[in-house]
């Protein structure tokens, strides 16, 4: 489990589109042995929905919006990279079809 701290300041780096320190951070949480998926699902994913919510209110402008999703895709190559390798982590996925 991934302390707090660490997930904060991943949302607040990302929030604040510091793409090289997204990535550093990132890449310490990965080597560190943390779930990547953890940090996207409770880190960089509310990060980003944040920022989008302050893009719709007219606090942050579309300059801004495009560095914090290039921020967001630099940490999303580093997760897919460390998902590559792990198969403990793609072991539990199923990819499920449903038709109504």
């Amino acid at each position: 489990m991934i302390d707090k701290d660490i997930l904060d300041e991943a949302q607040d780096l990302l929030i604040a589109r510091d793409t090289d320190k997204v990535i550093e951070l990132t890449k310490k949480v990965i080597s560190d042995g943390h779930s990547p998926l953890e940090l996207m699902d409770e880190a960089f994913i509310p990060a980003i929905t944040e920022v989008g919510e302050l893009f719709a209110c007219g606090q942050m402008f579309l300059p801004e919006l495009i560095e914090a999703a290039e921020s967001m895709k630099a940490a999303t190559e580093i997760v897919n990279a460390a998902l590559e390798g792990s198969a403990d982590e793609q072991k539990d996925k199923k990819i499920v079809c449903w038709q109504a």
